[in-house]
């Protein structure tokens, strides 16, 4: 039998509760157990509670839930039970009040307590206060660098970046077959080195950090021959059979040193 005990002792023989907190009457001759919704008895008992008020007068009855008429008849097959239902006939339209006392729907079928579903972190008063005033004091900063900014500009709108162009190498692969331009935020001699910049080497020889490099160009100096060439792409090339030279020389320089 389904638990019926939150239910005033004596309310009725034949009532219970499924686990879905319907209410069930049970016919006593067939045994059969017809269920009610709780929303569905809410109505019954407020319908019940019309005619009481308005003395079995349906003038202003506005409408009329159904099932009413068989949760009535399953309800006075308790004879012992001390609370009533009116009788009605929609067909005919007639009412009967019943002479016990009406039961309170709160009392019969009580509403479910709504679900709290807690989402988040559940946290105390003095940490919600702590992240609101950190929020807040966030949000000023911004405003306040807002405002400098705007102070600072005099009115005039903010300069915008420099932008260099510089020109590709022709690409025979390109769709339109020529060279093309793209942008940079920074001077081609300030900008990392790229495969469209000269080398540092080309620059500042002086400042090369290749040491091949660099000691290609000092040992050509030294011997009075000409200085590397440097083609349009910033790609230095020197003569090979001189570099062999000098570091036959260096070699033999490091020998005599031993």
């Amino acid at each position: 039998m389904p638990d019926f005990s939150d239910f005033p002792h004596g309310v009725h023989a034949n009532l219970s509760r499924n686990v879905y907190k319907d209410l069930v009457l049970v016919e006593p001759l067939t045994r059969l157990p017809t269920t009610f919704a709780v929303t569905q008895v809410r109505a019954f008992c407020r319908l019940d509670d019309f005619f009481r008020r308005e003395n079995g007068s349906l003038s202003g009855l506005q409408f009329y839930p159904g099932g009413y008429d068989d949760f009535v008849r399953l309800w006075n097959t308790d004879p012992n039970c001390r609370f009533g239902f009116a009788e009605f006939d929609p067909l005919n339209g007639v009412c009967i009040l019943s002479s016990r006392p009406a039961i309170g729907e709160d009392r019969l079928a009580p509403l479910p307590k709504p679900k709290v579903i807690q989402s988040g972190i559940d946290l105390p008063h003095q940490g919600m206060q702590a992240v609101i005033r950190s929020l807040a004091e966030s949000q000023t900063r911004s405003y306040q660098a807002r405002d400098r900014i705007g102070a600072a500009s005099d009115g005039r709108a903010p300069k915008r970046g420099k932008f260099y162009q510089r020109r590709a190498p022709f690409n025979p692969r390109s769709p339109s077959g020529s060279p093309f331009l793209f942008a940079s935020p920074e001077p081609p001699g300030a900008s990392a080195p790229s495969l469209f910049a000269a080398p540092p080497s080309a620059i500042h020889p002086e400042a090369s950090g290749s040491h091949v490099v660099e000691r290609g160009i000092s040992r050509s100096v030294r011997k009075g021959k000409r200085a590397p060439h440097v083609d349009e792409h910033g790609i230095q090339s020197y003569d090979s059979d001189e570099d062999a030279e000098g570091e036959k020389e260096q070699d033999e320089n490091m020998e005599k040193a031993a």
